[in-house]
């Protein structure tokens, strides 16, 4: 995957978006967290990466690469759409776009990172833990994020991030 393929933008209320990471800082920060999972999990073991669809996915994907090269073996990815377990879905308009979820296995027992690109107010990670149920009882979920902007927004999840590339904190 080249660097294009993932753009580290933010929205600026109805302005051009904001660029926070190069492709090069984007480079480093996946490779800190990628480190970052495995000291937290001590390992591969029962290890599964989770992406929420969209911007999730190929994060989640490029994670489990650095993993596999790390450490010599192979990480199971998953695709997650929660499009569906929203709770502010009747705002989203008549027509959701829903796209099928793929998970590699049964999440009973296993240590899953759910991996998006932003945390915001942690609507849609509320809505993927919902989901994630569906595919098994997961031993325990940890959520990964490049951005945490959830001090511009009341989060209701802000403990969750732990694995946060920059938190931005803008001057009001």
């Amino acid at each position: 995957m080249c660097s294009s393929d993932l753009d580290a933008t933010l929205p600026q209320n109805g302005r051009a978006a904001k660029r926070i990471l190069d492709a090069e800082g984007l480079r480093r920060a996946l490779t800190r967290i990628a480190h970052e999972i495995l000291e937290r999990h001590g390992g591969t073991d029962d290890l599964v990466l989770v992406g929420m669809r969209r911007r999730g996915v190929p994060i989640a994907r490029r994670l489990a690469d650095l993993i596999g090269r790390f450490e010599g073996t192979a990480v199971d990815v998953g695709e997650l759409d929660v499009t569906m377990y929203r709770d502010d879905l009747e705002m989203r308009g008549t027509r959701p776009s829903i796209q099928p979820s793929s998970l590699p296995r049964d999440l009973t027992d296993a240590r899953v990172v759910l991996v998006d690109d932003v945390l915001y107010t942690g609507r849609t990670v509320r809505a993927a833990l919902d989901a994630l149920m569906s595919f098994g009882r997961a031993s325990q979920v940890q959520l990964a994020v490049v951005v945490d902007r959830s001090e511009e927004h009341t989060s209701e999840l802000q403990s969750l991030a732990y694995l946060v590339c920059r938190l931005l904190l803008e001057k009001k």
